[in-house]
């Protein structure tokens, strides 16, 4: 099952917005939403969420579906919050459709029931040793995580069906012993691995939490495998130009803020395998490429150089001071110092 195109109508920061998710006429199986704080994001995830488990009476609007090979137009209206369907699911089933992995949630005891469901399945239906159990499931966490240096083992299950990995260091831990990275990737990553989730929506929101760069430019194939393999559409809410710069031109959608209105940019002539600043200033639209004081200091040398004030105590000063924090060949300073001596030879001549 897979989201085509939703509308909504006054939920959070919305009044009458619509995004679709197509490219050519096809749902796509993974869609990147990615946007400033403030842009909405997260209210799309909610609005889906509650729009599918029929939680909020307020979620009015559109959202259509492509099923196999049905569509299927999911509506509620405005002044009478009930849904209206071209074709439909059971409602229970519709629900089960729906995976929300919210930003900053672990899910632990999640993980370690769905591991755990996994590990019985392996030994009490297709007959394998608890030995051999354990060496699939490892097998499994090499497979996706083969590029991500995890340095993680899976350990096996104790008495009490707790679950345990094992380390480089030969140290046991629970999952929740584990650091905030290994965790992410093993309570959102793994354990959809090893679940049942097939024909389904996931969103997942800012899935670069507490990830390092590296693991943020290689988590998007992993999901990719996941929804292709499936039939699953994965939707990412991120922050993260790693993330951005992962996927292909027509998977990203972007939100903007424009006087007091949120849009969606769904078209880029570019995005995939630009470099991360790039990103930043085209994707993100953000001005400030460094931190605020350094930026400033750059601004206030440029403008005195462009106005013939580079021999001043003042842009010495300045200048050095950069050198020093920035280091002397710093792009931004071997340019100033190219502007600089082209106006000295121009003055000299005149």
């Amino acid at each position: 099952m897979k989201i085509r195109k939703l509308n909504i109508i006054n939920f959070g920061v919305f009044t009458d917005f619509t995004i679709d998710f197509t490219f050519e006429n096809a749902a796509q199986n993974l869609i990147v939403i990615a946007g400033v704080n403030g842009s909405g994001k997260t209210t799309i995830f909610e609005y889906i969420d509650n729009f599918f488990k029929r939680n909020d009476k307020f979620t009015h609007g559109s959202i259509l579906v492509q099923d196999k090979d049905k569509i299927l137009n999911y509506r509620k209206d405005v002044s009478e919050p009930v849904y209206q369907h071209e074709d439909q699911l059971p409602g229970n089933q519709l629900a089960e459709k729906i995976f929300y992995f919210k930003a900053n949630e672990e899910r632990i005891s999640n993980a370690d029931e769905i591991i755990v469901e996994y590990i019985e399945k392996l030994i009490f239906e297709d007959q394998l040793s608890p030995s051999d159990a354990y060496n699939a499931t490892n097998n499994i966490l090499n497979d996706i995580f083969s590029g991500f240096d995890l340095q993680l083992s899976f350990h096996g299950l104790d008495r009490k069906k707790q679950v345990s990995f094992i380390n480089e260091s030969g140290k046991v831990l629970k999952t929740s012993m584990l650091s905030s990275g290994e965790k992410e990737l093993l309570t959102k990553v793994f354990s959809l691995y090893l679940s049942n989730a097939k024909d389904c929506i996931i969103l997942i929101d800012e899935p670069e939490n507490s990830l390092h760069p590296l693991w943020q430019n290689r988590i998007v194939p992993v999901y990719q495998k996941f929804a292709d393999n499936n039939n699953n559409q994965i939707i990412l809410a991120t922050h993260s130009p790693h993330i951005v710069g992962s996927v292909k031109n027509e998977q990203i959608r972007v939100l903007i803020r424009e006087k007091g209105k949120i849009d969606v940019i769904s078209s880029f002539s570019g995005s995939y395998g630009w470099p991360i600043e790039k990103i930043l200033l085209e994707i993100f639209r953000t001005n400030e490429l460094r931190t605020v004081e350094i930026e400033e200091k750059i601004n206030q040398l440029n403008r005195l150089v462009t106005n013939n004030e580079y021999n001043s105590d003042e842009a010495k000063m300045l200048l050095k001071y950069l050198e020093d924090t920035l280091g002397y060949d710093d792009n931004d300073l071997v340019v100033i110092r190219l502007e600089i001596a082209k106006r000295i030879r121009r003055n000299d001549k005149n």
